[in-house]
C-alpha cells in the first residue's frame, strides 16, 4: 500500500467528494428539478476517459508480465474485457 499510496489518496478524495454531492442530489431528486439520468450521465462521460487510461495502464504493464500469449487480438480483448468491467462496477457503485 506503502507504493500505491498516491493512488489509495486519489481513490478516497474522489469517494469523499462523491458523499459530499449526495444531499444536494437527493434534494434536487426530491424537488423534481431533474431526473437522476441528467445527474449521472455527465458523470459517466467525465469518468470514461480517466478509465481508458486506468485500464491502459493496467493491462498494457501487466498482460506480457503474467506470462500470456504474445497476440496483440488477446491483448485487445483483455483491454475491452477490463473495460466493461470496469464501467459495469463503476455503474454499480
Amino acid at each position: 500500500m506503502k507504493r500505491n499510496s498516491f493512488v489509495y489518496i486519489f481513490k478516497f478524495t474522489q469517494l469523499a467528494m462523491t458523499i459530499l454531492k449526495l444531499p444536494t442530489f437527493y434534494k434536487q431528486r426530491d424537488l423534481l428539478f431533474f431526473p437522476a439520468w441528467a445527474y449521472s450521465l455527465p458523470q459517466w462521460i467525465l469518468k470514461i476517459s480517466i478509465t481508458f487510461i486506468e485500464v491502459g495502464i493496467w493491462v498494457f504493464t501487466t498482460y506480457y508480465v503474467i506470462g500470456f500469449y504474445p497476440n496483440v487480438r488477446r491483448l485487445f480483448k483483455m483491454y475491452l474485457l477490463f473495460l466493461f468491467i470496469n464501467q459495469m462496477a463503476s455503474g454499480m457503485f
